[in-house]
């Protein structure tokens, strides 16, 4: 978290930020102070965002004019990771600008071509690739075919071929999907982004194990 986020705050709420100042970071803290501290965060951030964006200087690159479906995603990625963060604001705030210090991270949901559209900077548009993951607290049993599902679409699982959703013996709290070259598929379908694991190598979470395992 910026340590002058008040003074942020302070400048971003009269438009008086310098595209030097507007980076990544600072976008992401003053999202999610707001995220935190009001009601409905998505049109505070619009016309706040707006109105910076007209300033001289913002004005003159087309990709920082306002994208209403980058603003409302980030605005929901945000709000997901200060729920799975613990502490008061000034922590949760700190980890989450951490989390989600990759600009990219939304190409995980919505490909490029879409999430780049004109329509999309104009109006929400819904991922095209992977759902947004979901705030804590985990889904219940009644939920589980649907995360079941995502994960299936998302590792492109052979629609011909039937999971085994077998308990797994090692880890009651996993099942057993099947077998891929990369050895036993496991997901944990009580967690609230449903981690998978394929063979030794584990993703922390489903939109996670796109990237790189842990």
């Amino acid at each position: 978290m910026p340590p002058d986020l008040p003074a942020l705050l302070a400048d971003f709420e009269v438009g008086d930020v310098s595209t030097d100042q507007w980076n990544h970071r600072a976008h992401l803290a003053v999202a999610a102070w707001a995220v935190f501290h009001v009601d409905d965060p998505l049109p505070w951030l619009r016309e706040r965002l707006q109105r910076l964006l007209r300033k001289p200087g913002h004005e003159k690159n087309p990709q920082r004019s306002y994208h209403e479906t980058l603003t409302a995603g980030w605005l929901h990625r945000i709000g997901v990771q200060l729920a799975w963060e613990t502490g008061d604001f000034e922590a949760r705030c700190a980890t989450t600008v951490d989390a989600l210090s990759d600009k990219r991270l939304l190409l995980r949901y919505w490909s490029k071509q879409a999430l780049m559209s004109d329509e999309a900077r104009t109006i929400w548009c819904p991922p095209d690739l992977l759902p947004l993951p979901r705030p804590a607290p985990p889904p219940g049993p009644e939920e589980w075919p649907a995360i079941l599902r995502e994960v299936l679409q998302a590792l492109r699982w052979p629609m011909r071929l039937e999971p085994l959703l077998e308990p797994d013996p090692a880890d009651p709290g996993a099942l057993v999907l099947g077998l891929t070259p990369g050895g036993v598929v496991r997901v944990r379908i009580d967690h609230p982004a449903a981690a998978v694991t394929i063979g030794d190598k584990h993703w922390p979470s489903l939109e996670g194990w796109l990237g790189d395992p842990v």
